[in-house]
């Protein structure tokens, strides 16, 4: 027992959060502190670890810094049995930007549809108008230094069930992302430039580790889906130990531009992270 609170798991809840606006600019540890802030806020009786009294948390995989996403998962264990409606009023009510109680007939839905954040005003939101020089500008010191205290905007929770306790946590599941990239880059990988650059027998990539160790990835068996979308493109990508591959770099590579891997305001270039899947070994797709 901590603080008097029960530290034996009774129940899990899997949270689905987006990450927009000021959030995209959080690192991954950033990212966490955040969200055990918001459930610490909620007032549920979460099990709690340490002798600090952690909440009890299991993360999904990490996001690069500067994307935005609709599938940021949050594994929560309680001490004590919550309904899934309970626990998605509690978490929404203190988050900054206050999302509605679910709906009469239970239904556990965000603030608006996931759909709504692919919009094209949407797409383009995250980057700003360029300068009079035509140069695109940057976000501005006060945006990126986020206060411990400002961590939580930006948040939004899309929906909450219910699932075994003892069930594999989602970065131990997951090894396929789905991403939708917009801006100058993107648009230049028309239909035609997509099929000659994924029609070769492979498509190598130089990747620099820490160290100075280079080492080549073979892209091609890791690009499933790479498609036009609205002002830019998406693309479905295999991930996991080794074959791990930012989906900027895809889109530069296949773009013909240099700049490749970059994923800022000053590039122009958006990412969304819209989903994440498992694949099974007979190539179904399963949402976690």
């Amino acid at each position: 027992m901590i603080n008097n609170r029960p530290n034996v798991p009774r129940s899990r809840m899997r949270l689905r959060f987006a990450r927009r606006n000021e959030a995209m600019v959080l690192t991954q540890l950033q990212q966490i502190k955040a969200l055990r802030k918001i459930v610490l806020n909620s007032g549920l009786p979460v099990v709690l670890t340490g002798r600090s009294g952690i909440p009890k948390i299991a993360f999904g995989p990490a996001i690069s810094l500067g994307y935005e996403s609709l599938c940021e998962y949050a594994d929560l264990y309680l001490a004590v049995y919550v309904s899934e409606k309970d626990v998605f009023s509690k978490i929404a009510s203190v988050l900054p930007s206050f999302a509605p109680q679910p709906e009469a007939d239970g239904a556990l839905k965000g603030p608006s549809p996931a759909e709504s954040l692919l919009s094209e005003a949407d797409l383009s939101s995250s980057v700003p108008p360029p300068n009079a020089d035509g140069t695109s500008k940057g976000p501005g010191p006060a945006k990126l230094l986020l206060s411990e205290a400002d961590l939580s905007v930006g948040f939004e929770l899309l929906d909450v069930k219910k699932i075994p306790i003892h069930f594999p946590s989602v970065e131990s599941l997951v090894n396929v992302s789905e991403y939708i990239i917009s801006g100058d880059m993107a648009l230049r990988c028309s239909r035609e430039k997509i099929a000659a650059f994924v029609a070769g027998e492979t498509i190598n990539v130089v990747k620099n580790k820490p160290g100075g160790e280079k080492e080549t990835i073979n892209l091609k068996p890791l690009i499933i889906e790479f498609e036009p979308f609205q002002k830019g493109v998406r693309l479905l990508l295999r991930f996991g130990p080794k074959k791990n591959i930012k989906p900027e770099i895809v889109v530069s590579l296949c773009s013909g531009m240099d700049n490749a891997g970059v994923c800022n305001p000053e590039s122009g270039l958006s990412v969304i992270r819209k989903a994440l899947y498992w694949e099974d070994v007979s190539g179904k797709f399963f949402v976690p």
